[in-house]
């Protein structure tokens, strides 16, 4: 919905509140993911690729926070890392348009 400013607060809560967010379940990923990406449209790259990387932690096939965490990287100016983790997330799941995406952006 774009609401990324709104949804931040809430979403800060959650890891610091516990929520049960210290035991990794796909729901609780999911939540994760959400966060990361919130913090990403919000232009906090550098918390973003910690809940990016959390996430991975738990999860390290899930190809959408390896793509999550490309363009992270990218954002921060870390082109070798973006590339790492844009291909990890197509060696994943070959057919990722945005991930191939950010492989493109990378090697601009």
């Amino acid at each position: 919905m774009g609401r990324y400013a709104e949804a931040l607060p809430h979403l800060e809560r959650l890891p610091r509140e516990g929520h049960g967010l210290q035991r990794p379940t796909a729901e609780v990923e999911e939540v994760r993911s959400r966060f990361a990406w919130t913090l990403y449209y919000s232009g906090h790259y550098s918390r973003a690729r910690i809940e990016f990387t959390k996430g991975l932690a738990a999860r390290p096939t899930w190809y959408g926070l390896h793509n999550g965490l490309g363009w992270t990287y990218l954002k921060l100016g870390d082109r070798a890392q973006a590339q790492a983790s844009f291909q990890r997330a197509v060696q994943l799941k070959p057919d990722f348009v945005d991930a191939r995406q950010g492989l493109a952006q990378v090697r601009r």
